[in-house]
């Protein structure tokens, strides 16, 4: 069989405030993740969650070049799960 590296994403990649990945979520800051606004699809921890998700789907594409680059078998994949019934929006 194929050999495969699947990681989640989101749609939610599509939507970090500055259209990219921000260099402030690169490294440890002290515990520090930005507040805690819980606004629907908008504040911090939303932010900081569209942030792993395009970091997830960055690290695939390059990854997916890499080995591409060696001929490699291996096949490195992003994955959107869908939808899920949490009660993230109820806080």
């Amino acid at each position: 069989g194929d050999a495969r590296v699947v990681t989640h994403s989101s749609l939610g990649r599509l939507h970090t405030p500055n259209k990219g990945l921000e260099e402030k979520y690169f490294g440890p800051n002290g515990g520090n993740l930005g507040g805690d606004s819980l606004k629907m699809m908008g504040g911090a921890c939303f932010h900081r969650y569209f942030q792993s998700k395009l970091a997830n789907s960055v690290h695939m594409y390059g990854l997916h070049n890499k080995l591409q680059a060696k001929d490699s078998k291996v096949r490195a994949i992003s994955a959107h799960p869908g939808g899920s019934d949490t009660n993230l929006g109820n806080h």
